[in-house]
């Protein structure tokens, strides 16, 4: 499994790791008092910077994936049927058994009211239910 990398929200430490990774680099020029050098290192120490939090986004977008991969294994392939409603009763998501039970597509499921998809002699109920 890849690491996570060890980067801090905080400016300072993100620019104190980078300052430590560019004495590792041997490529790179040394800063020195003159002002070019200084320049150099400065723009090299802001590409780590850059290098660092690239290495991070990847990462989070890494763990992302295999959370939206699990969610939808848990959640869309789930053998009983799920939805996910508003607290006005509109419905924000559907698994596939959902779509399925109902005999509807996704699409026609979402946005809609609940309400619409409950049997007439079921209303009274579903609405003392949400009451308490």
């Amino acid at each position: 499994m890849k690491k996570q990398p060890d980067l801090t929200r905080n400016p300072d430490e993100l620019r104190r790791q980078a300052e430590q990774r560019l004495t590792t680099k041997p490529e790179i020029v040394p800063a020195s008092p003159s002002d070019e050098k200084r320049l150099v290192h400065e723009l090299q120490v802001h590409q780590i910077e850059l290098e660092m939090l690239y290495e991070n986004l990847r990462y989070a977008q890494d763990e992302l994936e295999k959370s939206w991969a699990s969610y939808f294994d848990l959640y869309d392939l789930a053998p009983v049927g799920y939805l996910t409603i508003s607290d006005r009763d509109v419905i924000l998501n559907a698994n596939l058994t959902a779509t399925s039970l109902l005999g509807v597509t996704r699409k026609a499921l979402l946005k809609k009211l609940l309400t619409q998809f409950i049997l007439d002699t079921d209303q009274d109920v579903y609405y003392l239910h949400r009451q308490q």
